[in-house]
């Protein structure tokens, strides 16, 4: 059954908030809304906007931290002298560990400013360089995400709200690409128009230290494209 799991983090027992949507169908997205505390993304939004490190790639700018990230393979880049996670993300992994217990420790941190208008184009994180769980978090404004799946081309459009956080693992992190369209607006699913806005985004990935993927997606894996071109 192809399902998203989706989280309210206001009800008191997490375990038992996670269910099954009948309105989305995208098997191993995880989207928890409110992860992050209003004082938790002005901390956050403190720090980040006092760095002076940004890295312009295409029309936005960004941060790394343990590992770079190469956009043009959407793979690992060398290791970083700053290897480790800046201190502010620690309540957030605090958090994710409470949760996710048995999650391996994150060691690259890409943290994405994006400008009214701005996006990403589709893409899938590469199998080889990382692990099997990609965390993202959204701050400052909602977007919309586009997701396709590779083997039927279906298309589904997931609205990230602000302060949430979003799981990619198992299909939708072998087997989907995804994007956020370059655009001023999202059409809702109500029929709504709603204007976008600035939009920060942390990304947590693990790092294959061997670059080896043993997923089981053998036709969309990086192993098996790379070594036939």
């Amino acid at each position: 059954m192809m399902f998203i799991e989706y989280v309210n983090l206001t009800y008191n027992n997490f375990i038992n908030q996670i269910k099954n949507s009948d309105k989305v169908e995208i098997p191993g997205l995880i989207l928890i809304e409110d992860f992050i505390t209003v004082k938790q993304e002005k901390n956050i939004l403190q720090h980040v906007y006092s760095t002076k490190s940004w890295i312009p790639v295409q029309d936005r700018i960004v941060l790394h931290y343990g590992y770079s990230f190469n956009y043009d393979l959407n793979e690992v880049g060398p290791k970083l002298s700053n290897l480790e996670l800046p201190s502010y993300m620690n309540p957030l992994l605090e958090k994710l560990n409470k949760l996710f217990p048995s999650m391996p420790k994150f060691e690259q941190l890409t943290i994405q400013l994006y400008p009214v208008g701005t996006g990403i184009p589709p893409h899938m994180d590469h199998h080889s360089s990382f692990g099997p769980n990609v965390i993202a978090f959204s701050l400052e404004n909602p977007v919309i995400m586009e997701f396709k799946n590779l083997k039927t081309d279906k298309v589904v459009n997931i609205d990230l709200p602000r302060r949430s956080l979003m799981m990619l693992k198992d299909d939708v992190r072998y087997a989907w690409s995804h994007a956020v369209r370059a655009r001023k607006s999202d059409l809702l699913e109500n029929g709504q128009v709603r204007e976008r806005g600035q939009r920060i985004s942390l990304t947590l990935r693990t790092v294959n230290p061997d670059r080896i993927c043993k997923c089981s997606w053998p036709e969309l894996c990086d192993r098996n494209i790379n070594s036939k071109s």
